[in-house]
């Protein structure tokens, strides 16, 4: 059975909820790239293998390689449905650790590269010291009323790619060294839009990318 025929067997009503199932896939096109591609081709004797596909809302790639394994998300895009090519969108990978579980990438940015703006003034002279999606270790001078638990809003990173990455989250370690006040935080989704999770992401990556080179 084709890929075309495995779409026309279905009714209307089913074509229909498969579109509005993936239509959330296509809205989050913003953190994926079109720019490559790879086509999977299935062997003649794998019937369903495409029907397996559209059922499953976990499509995993696991990718390994420089004694590192990156996890890539997976989402249909709907409107190759009614096509014969079935495809598929991959977002920006997490790293899977050696016990099998999955964290975001951390890197490290260049001197100067991520800068921190604090409009409450609780940190002062704040250095970004690494950064990933989920969070942000942090170095200043001065961190006013800052405990672990404690929670932060209203900062801003200006990015290499984009100059106002809104972000707020929790702290979950205080680290103080001499005049030196290090900070943990953990970013709170809701705190973030769109735009800045999409800058955030493809800033954080591309930097891995780099360092991986």
């Amino acid at each position: 059975m084709t890929r075309h025929d495995a779409w026309t067997i279905l009714t209307v009503d089913e074509r229909r909820f498969l579109r509005e199932l993936f239509a959330e896939s296509r809205r989050r096109g913003d953190d994926t790239t079109t720019e490559e591609r790879v086509v999977i081709e299935a062997d003649s004797g794998q019937s369903g293998f495409v029907q397996r596909l559209l059922a499953s809302g976990r499509l995993r790639l696991i990718v390994d390689g420089d004694g590192e394994t990156l996890q890539y998300s997976l989402d249909v895009d709907p409107d190759s449905l009614a096509s014969r090519e079935l495809k598929l969108r991959a977002r920006y990978p997490v790293l899977v650790d050696r016990r099998g579980r999955a964290r975001s990438l951390r890197v490290r940015p260049g001197n100067g590269e991520v800068r921190v703006r604090d409009h409450g003034g609780r940190l002062q002279q704040a250095d970004v010291v690494d950064i990933s999606t989920s969070g942000v270790f942090l170095q200043g001078e001065e961190a006013k009323e800052v405990s672990s638990g404690a929670s932060l809003s209203g900062l801003h990173l200006q990015l290499p790619n984009h100059d106002g990455v809104r972000v707020g989250g929790r702290v979950v370690r205080v680290r103080r060294s001499g005049d030196r006040v290090g900070v943990a935080m953990a970013f709170d989704r809701r705190d973030m839009d769109r735009d800045s999770r999409s800058a955030l992401r493809e800033y954080v990556f591309e930097r891995y990318q780099q360092r991986s080179a």
